[in-house]
């Protein structure tokens, strides 16, 4: 490769870091205000509710694959709790405590998008 492509796909790489890097403060930003809007408190998880996501997921880690014990797992939030995940059954998953534990805060800020697009069409109508 010449010099020249090799200079343009360096430039190119760096601006789809840049737009990465500011759309995931944008995401960020919103999850901030959704926590402050409604923010959704932590909770226990009923036995019957672990029992039917294990069910799902076949015995498997939502994260990994593997089999999982029931009394060694983590219920996950999918769109983490720290950026305004909550507590709906389609954001669970039940996981190795490793696996929940590893994924730390990655996450593609499009999926957060969408997430968060779906509260706020389920927020309540603020009156005026």
């Amino acid at each position: 490769m010449d010099d020249r492509a090799s200079k343009l796909l360096e430039r190119a790489k760096k601006l789809d870091d840049q737009a990465f890097y500011e759309l995931m403060a944008e995401a960020i930003e919103c999850a901030e205000l959704f926590k402050e809007m409604d923010p959704i408190p932590r909770r226990m998880w009923p036995a019957h509710l672990i029992q039917e996501l294990y069910d799902e997921q076949n015995g498997l880690c939502a994260r990994c694959g593997e089999p999982l014990s029931l009394d060694e797992k983590h219920v996950d939030h999918m769109i983490p709790h720290t950026y305004g995940g909550g507590n709906e059954r389609f954001n669970l998953g039940l996981t190795h405590p490793g696996c929940n534990l590893s994924k730390g805060a990655a996450i593609d800020p499009h999926q957060l998008l969408r997430y968060l697009e779906g509260r706020a069409l389920n927020l309540p109508r603020i009156p005026r």
